[in-house]
């Protein structure tokens, strides 16, 4: 079957194996790494932590040695200010996109993620870049520290009947509601891309995403109705569902789809072929 090629200029087999490649560095740097220890201690609250610090040092040395670069970028900001004890406090929040890099290949794979803070001294920005820099890392990594523990893991006693210590009460205790995420607007910029997201990846990259932003109904319509460039490899899917009996699977979905006649024809032709088959049983019968 001949190749398609996407937006990248290269050929679907090509991309895969340059993806599978920069994913394979990503699982190996990520091994390299392992458990990092608790270097920091939160002032206000006394719980340790890994520093940003020691966490960008770490990572300094392995990209080196795998041949990652990650390039960070602001795509969008909010800013939200309220006073209290004659002080104004300012909490910014950041959408970040990361540019993932094969040094040896030049292919990158590009993500995006959220992060927040607030301060009373100005540097609320710069704050809520650091956190969204360390926390998508961690992410990407899967960073943990050795004495990290799940909250579900652990009772707490909280008493026992006088005289017989083997009754004592146990009780899960209770978790606190987290607040809601606070919704990044999507701006001009961030709806291009998910326009491009969409056209490559198709429309589940917007689902998946969806819920961390603000966004208006004419912009969902306009992700909405971006068609998603029908490569080899999707072809294969669906003549794949169509020989499983599914033969209107085409017909149902090809307004979603951008696609040459060369592509419609193979998958038309698959579809005669299925078509025929069941007629040929049906004769014989």
């Amino acid at each position: 079957m001949e190749s398609t090629q996407n937006n990248t200029g290269l050929t679907v087999k090509e991309e895969m194996e340059l993806r599978a490649k920069l994913c394979k560095k990503i699982i190996d740097m990520s091994k390299a790494i392992g458990k990092l220890k608790n270097d920091g201690t939160n002032k206000q609250q006394g719980y340790p932590y890994i520093s940003a610090e020691q966490m960008k040092a770490e990572l300094r040395e392995k990209c080196s040695e795998f041949g990652l670069c990650i390039i960070p970028s602001v795509i969008d900001r909010s800013e939200e200010k309220t006073e209290k004890a004659d002080k104004i406090n300012i909490r910014t929040s950041v959408v970040m996109s990361f540019d993932i890099i094969d040094t040896e290949t030049g292919y990158k794979i590009v993500s995006q993620f959220t992060g927040s803070d607030q301060d009373y001294g100005g540097k609320s920005e710069q704050q809520a870049i650091t956190q969204c820099n360390k926390y998508f890392l961690f992410n990407l990594f899967k960073i943990s520290t050795k004495d990290e523990q799940d909250g579900d893991s652990k009772t707490t006693e909280i008493g026992a009947n006088k005289g017989n210590n083997s009754n004592k009460t146990v009780a899960t205790p209770q978790k606190e509601t987290a607040p809601p995420p606070q919704k990044t607007n999507l701006t001009e910029a961030i709806l291009a891309d998910f326009i491009i997201k969409v056209r490559n990846d198709g429309h589940k990259v917007w689902e998946t995403n969806k819920a961390i932003y603000n966004y208006t109904p004419e912009q969902e319509k306009q992700i909405n109705d971006t068609k998603v460039i029908l490569t080899a490899e999707k072809v294969e899917t669906i003549i794949t569902a169509i020989k499983s009996g599914k033969t209107t699977v085409w017909e149902k979905n090809k307004s979603k789809y951008e696609y040459t006649d060369h592509l419609e024809a193979q998958i038309t032709e698959a579809i005669k072929l299925v078509i025929a088959e069941k007629d040929k049983v049906a004769e014989a019968a």
